[in-house]
Parts: C-alpha cells; sequence; structure tokens
C-alpha cells in the first residue's frame, strides 16, 4: 500500500511552541521550515531502507491532492486515508484486512474515538460505535445505513479500508473541494456491494484543534450544509429503499440532521 503524510497539524505545533503560529511570525516561520526539512530528512531515510515506502514531495495543494497523488501511486490491495494530526491503535490494519479478506468487501467500516481536548492535559474520551450489524446484500446494507450515519460512522474516510479495485473501477477520487471527506464517502456507497461492519473502535481523532479544519469559521458554511443535505436526498433517492418502516427511519436521520447542523 502507500502511506501519505502531510504536516495539517503545523500551525498548531509552532503555536505550542513559540505561542505564533508560521503566518503571525518570523520566528515561527523559520522554526517551521526547519521542522519541515527536518520531517522530509526522515521520510527519505526510511524510504531509502524500505522499498514499501514511497516518499512524494510536492507543494501543498490540499488534502484531496494529496490523497488523490497516493491513489494513482498505491499497488496494494486495499487503500486507507488517516489523517497525520490523528492515531490509530496498531492492530487496526491488520484487523480491517482479515475482516475484508474473510467477507470479500469492498470496504470495512469500524468504530473509532473522538478525544476533545480543553487543555494539554484535560480531555473527555468518546467512543462511536453502533451493535455488530452484517449486510448479507447491497439491500440490505442499504436499509440500515441510516443507523451508522446516526451515529457519525459513514461521513469521514479514516474508520474505514477501501477495496483499491473497486475504487479504480469506478474511478473514484476525492473532489477538490472544502470538506472533501463527505463526498468521496457518498461516491463510495452509492454502489457499492459488500461492506463489513465491526463495533470494536481503533482510529483516534482530535478535536478542539483550533487551526484544524473542522475547528475554523467558514463564512459558506451554511451553503454547504444545504449542498450536503442534498447530497444525502439524493443517494437515497438512488437506492430507492422499498421497506417503508427502513425508508421512514432513513428520511427521518436525513432531516433531523440537517436541523441539528444547519
Amino acid at each position: 500500500g502507500t502511506l501519505s503524510i502531510g504536516f495539517i497539524g503545523l500551525a498548531e505545533c509552532l503555536k505550542a511552541l513559540t505561542g505564533k503560529h508560521h503566518g503571525e511570525s518570523e520566528e515561527s516561520a523559520k522554526l517551521g521550515m526547519k521542522i519541515i526539512k527536518h520531517m522530509r530528512q526522515k521520510c527519505d531515510e526510511y524510504a531509502q531502507k524500505d522499498s514499501r515506502i514511497k516518499v512524494i514531495h510536492q507543494e501543498n495543494a490540499g488534502a484531496p491532492a494529496a490523497r488523490n497523488k497516493a491513489i494513482d501511486m498505491a499497488r496494494g490491495k486495499y487503500l486507507y486515508f488517516m489523517d497525520s494530526d490523528d492515531w490509530a491503535e496498531l492492530e487496526m490494519l491488520e484487523e480491517m484486512y482479515e475482516l475484508a479478506e474473510k467477507n470479500e468487501a469492498e470496504r470495512v467500516i469500524t468504530g473509532f474515538f473522538i478525544e476533545t481536548y480543553y487543555s494539554d492535559t484535560e480531555k473527555y474520551t468518546q467512543i462511536q460505535t453502533e451493535e455488530a450489524m452484517e449486510f448479507a446484500t447491497q439491500q440490505d446494507f442499504r436499509e440500515n445505513a441510516y443507523k451508522l450515519f446516526d451515529k457519525n460512522l459513514l461521513y469521514s474516510p479514516w474508520n474505514k479500508l477501501y477495496s483499491a479495485k473497486y475504487m479504480s473501477d469506478n474511478n473514484l477520487k476525492f473532489p477538490q473541494t472544502w470538506m472533501d471527506d463527505f463526498p468521496f464517502v457518498l461516491s463510495f456507497i452509492r454502489d457499492v456491494q459488500k461492506v463489513v461492519f465491526s463495533p470494536k473502535p481503533y482510529y483516534h481523532f482530535m478535536r478542539a484543534r483550533a487551526e484544524s479544519e473542522t475547528a475554523k469559521y467558514k463564512s459558506t458554511l451554511y451553503e454547504k450544509r444545504e449542498e450536503e443535505h442534498q447530497w444525502m436526498l439524493d443517494l437515497y433517492e438512488h437506492w430507492d429503499i422499498k421497506d417503508e418502516a427502513k425508508k421512514a427511519a432513513a428520511r427521518e436521520m436525513i432531516f433531523r440532521r440537517y436541523i441539528e447542523r444547519i
């Protein structure tokens, strides 16, 4: 497989070290360049030691560009996307791989942790998961996906393992847009056949980072929420669920989510 890393947390790191990020202080900017140079050097050293590691040096074009570059270079059977300022349990990829192989799955979904930091020493850990579910058919997944949406298990890419063949066959890439995660996830599950869900949490999502994309105020946030709502409506129209009770439960989830986020 291919691992793509970037220093998305540079601003937070410099804030912690100097009190200002690289856009606020010349001293911080110089220190930031030293940190990046050190990271590049270490990555190159690992690549020389292990042929499985491929290092890509490119100008910062955002997370979608970095992920898509890695997708183009990847040669593994499965793909995984991790944010550089989070972390995961050591056994995560091994156990996700085993689930995918055992079930011939195109996607594996797992639970995850949300770690909210209130200070350097104070945090609250929340587990996002759902009861164990087996999806025997594509329709079975579609009828029960609302339960995973409701627990925020289907929105982000990092608690999932992806079939590289499925992505290649369907030409799936991350769109060059703000909040690229959600449309990519929706495009993958739109016609996916075989999905496996494990309630076990592995991934640790670090929240309340002042410089992170999820924490920044955006003047276009209202329009983005409207757009996301329409994506959900379009997805379920495409799925055309016949079970009336499941269809009603899904619509309730979609509109409740819209009201909560608008």
